[in-house]
């Protein structure tokens, strides 16, 4: 991944959309990776529902992202 389209998801908002919703299910970012953000739930302090956060936050960004366009073409994912 190039380092414009880093920037161009960056400059979106993207990355600040995702990390407030991933956080709002209890969730924290632990890292970026290009265009990827990676997550975890479960910790510090231990969430019987982690795993529905997780889902939950994943059904949240999808909604958030859909129809955008980044990096030039538009998002269309799915879980």
């Amino acid at each position: 991944m190039g380092e414009v389209q880093v920037h161009d998801a960056a400059r979106c908002g993207c990355f600040d959309e995702v990390t407030r919703i991933i956080g709002a299910h209890n969730g924290i970012v632990t890292q970026f990776q290009g265009d990827a953000v990676l997550a975890t739930f479960n910790v510090p302090v231990e969430d019987a529902g982690h795993a529905g956060n997780a889902f939950e936050a994943a059904c949240a960004i999808l909604a958030c992202v859909a129809g955008r366009e980044v990096f030039k073409w538009r998002h269309t994912l799915a879980l």
